[in-house]
C-alpha cells in the first residue's frame, strides 16, 4: 500500500496510518502516542474484535470529553463533502493468514492457508472532522489544563495524541487470481454466507472484483495533536 501512505501524506501533512483500527476511532478519540505514530500498514494486522481493540494495550485510551467530564453532544463529527482523491487509484498488498475485510465495513474474515496477493482500487477517500473546527484545540488545551493542576486524570494521556480528523476509504475493489476466488467462493458457501448481506458482491467481466458497498467506518489514518 505504498501508493496510498505516499498519497495520504502528500494530500495531509502530518498524517498518521494507523496499524490497528475500528469504527470507534474519531475525532476527539485518544491514542496512544506509539500506535498514532507507527507507520506499519494496517492492513497487516489482524483486527481485533471491538471489545478487544477498544482496550488493546491501552492503545485506544476513550475519548477527549469523556476525560474532562464534557457532554459528548459538543463534540460531534461529520464528514466533509468531497474527496481528497481525485479519479481512482490501484495499489497491491497481500493477505497473510486470514482475507479480512472488517475494516472496511464487511464482517468478514476468511482463514487462509497461503499469502494471497491483491489488487484494491479506490475512488474516495474521506475525511471527518469536529462540527465546531476548533474543538479539537479547545480539547487539548483543556486537557494539558489537567496537567497544569496536577490533576491525575492527565498522567493516563501524557505525551498520547488527540485525533482531530480521521481518514476513510470509499469505492472500493479488491482484485484476486481466478484460484484465490474459487477458495474464497468456496469458503463463504461453507460458512453459508452471502456476500449481498454484508454489503459486498462480486463483479467484473471474470468474477473476479470484490465490490465493497459504501463507505468504511474504520479509519485508514488519522491526523491530530500531542498532548
Amino acid at each position: 500500500m505504498k501508493k496510498l501512505e505516499q498519497f495520504l501524506r502528500e494530500a495531509a501533512s502530518g498524517t498518521h496510518l494507523l496499524p490497528l483500527s475500528h469504527e470507534g476511532i474519531r475525532p476527539g478519540s485518544i491514542l496512544d502516542a506509539h500506535w498514532a505514530s507507527s507507520i506499519r500498514n494496517w492492513f497487516r494486522e489482524r483486527i481485533l474484535n471491538k471489545e478487544s481493540i477498544l482496550h488493546h494495550l491501552g492503545k485506544h485510551k476513550g475519548y477527549g470529553w469523556e476525560l474532562l467530564d464534557l457532554a459528548a453532544g459538543d463534540y460531534e463529527s461529520r464528514f466533509e463533502q468531497g474527496s481528497l482523491l481525485t479519479g481512482t487509484m490501484t495499489d497491491r498488498f497481500d493477505f497473510s493468514g486470514s482475507i479480512n475485510l472488517r475494516p472496511f465495513g464487511v464482517n468478514l474474515n476468511l482463514e487462509i492457508e497461503e499469502t494471497v496477493s491483491a489488487q484494491i482500487t479506490v475512488s474516495d477517500v474521506r475525511i471527518r472532522v469536529f462540527d465546531r473546527g476548533f474543538a479539537g484545540h479547545e480539547l487539548r488545551r483543556n486537557i494539558r489544563e489537567l496537567k497544569n493542576k496536577k490533576d491525575p486524570r492527565y498522567a493516563d494521556v501524557d505525551e498520547c495524541y488527540l485525533v482531530v480528523e480521521t481518514f476513510h476509504l470509499e469505492g472500493l475493489q479488491w482484485q484476486f487470481s481466478s484460484e484465490t476466488v474459487r477458495k474464497f467462493k468456496s469458503e463463504l458457501a461453507k460458512k453459508g454466507i452471502d456476500l449481498t448481506d454484508l454489503g459486498a458482491s462480486w463483479g467484473g467481466a471474470s468474477s473476479s472484483l470484490l465490490i465493497v458497498s459504501g463507505q468504511s467506518d474504520s479509519p485508514i489514518a488519522v491526523r491530530g495533536l500531542k498532548l
